[in-house]
């Protein structure tokens, strides 16, 4: 099964007095949810912008040409992204300003490796879009790891980095309640919620979030039943799972499984 054709998308037909709005909601639609202004010293009836997604199970592979325009997110709007990179722990470093280094080989590898599957990504088969999928989130949160904070900006600190581990030990264990992970760190429960909210989460929800990216590696790589999986990741009850899991990755469990299953 190949993936399907891109999806292409561009403001050439809009009014010149409505072409910032236009490209703020085509931004905001095909990549993060932002406030966009166009370059003040260009005529916006010149203005062009093009963008092409190629989908990768619940990724979408971004491909955009356009003239100059700058883009800002604010904390609300940063905390709608997607679960995905919480999978690999990159979620939380999106609440920081972070500088990707052009030249740093993280950098280099993560956009040629974008620009391949662009060009590409819609010849693989089922089980290789998955491997795509888990490949391109292990680089962007390496190239995240690897970038310089802007100027004034707070950069977390290793006890939430280690309070992380230790939650991923524990996904199985059922018992992670904030009292509890908060008494096996030596700190109090106060500083442990302190630790998340500075990256705009809450204890309960990331939780969650790691548990649902487990379920979801299982679901798609081997053939347990989907109630056998929940109970692994301390998911007792199935109906609560399955909305859990849609509102994650936009499926249902089967479905999910249905549509991106590497399992034979």
């Amino acid at each position: 099964m190949t993936g399907l054709p891109a999806l292409v998308e561009d403001v050439d037909d809009v009014l010149p007095d409505q072409r910032e709005a236009a490209v703020e909601a085509l931004m905001s639609r095909t990549h993060l949810d932002m406030a966009v202004r166009l370059a003040p010293d260009r005529p916006r009836s010149a203005f062009r912008a093009r963008v092409r997604r190629h989908r990768l199970h619940d990724l979408t592979i971004v491909d955009t040409a356009c003239d100059p325009c700058s883009g800002v997110r604010s904390r609300r709007r940063a905390a709608r992204t997607s679960p995905a990179l919480d999978e690999v722990g990159g979620a939380s470093r999106l609440f920081r300003s972070a500088v990707l280094e052009p030249t740093a080989s993280a950098t280099q590898l993560l956009a040629g490796y974008l620009d391949l599957l662009a060009r590409s990504g819609a010849q693989l088969d089922t089980a290789a879009r998955g491997a795509a999928r888990n490949a391109a989130l292990e680089l962007v949160a390496a190239a995240l790891a690897g970038a310089g904070p802007s100027s004034g900006t707070h950069v977390p600190t290793p006890p939430r980095a280690l309070v992380d581990a230790w939650i991923e030990g524990q996904l199985p264990s059922g018992d992670l309640r904030p009292e509890r992970i908060a008494a096996a760190q030596g700190v109090s429960v106060r500083t442990l919620y302190r630790m998340f909210e500075e990256s705009g989460e809450t204890v309960a929800a990331y939780v969650r979030t790691r548990r649902l990216a487990r379920a979801r590696h299982d679901i798609v790589t081997t053939a347990g039943t989907i109630t056998d999986i929940a109970i692994r990741w301390g998911f007792t009850d199935a109906s609560h799972f399955s909305r859990a899991f849609r509102g994650a990755y936009g499926y249902s469990p089967s479905d999910y499984r249905e549509r991106f299953s590497a399992v034979c």
